[in-house]
């Protein structure tokens, strides 16, 4: 039989659990400015689990998404806006003529 409809799991790792999954998306919600390295670090400090920084960002990557209550714009966001406005601002001052 070249195909069998009982689906066996690849032998390898499974991947992080639900439970530290949801652990550091929580940890994370809760500490919006902290990046992959310090969540990584205070996993370690509070529940002795050690993760690598990349397991985090990719834990992130996936489950976490900034809730709509933010601030204002993202740093990025706002550094590619004022990018935009200051060379518009630029060209304009070309149209203007010193008194």
């Amino acid at each position: 039989m070249l195909f069998s409809s009982d689906r066996r799991r690849l032998p390898g790792p499974k991947g992080p659990s639900a439970e530290l999954i949801r652990a550091v998306v929580e940890m994370k919600q809760r500490n919006p400015n902290w990046g992959c390295l310090r969540i990584a670090q205070q996993m370690d400090l509070a529940f002795h689990i050690q993760i690598d920084k990349d397991v985090v960002r990719r834990i992130l990557a996936r489950h976490y998404r900034p809730g709509q209550d933010s601030d204002g714009p993202s740093w990025l966001t706002f550094l590619g806006h004022m990018k935009d406005v200051s060379g518009a601002l630029r060209r304009l001052s070309y149209f203007v003529r010193p008194h």
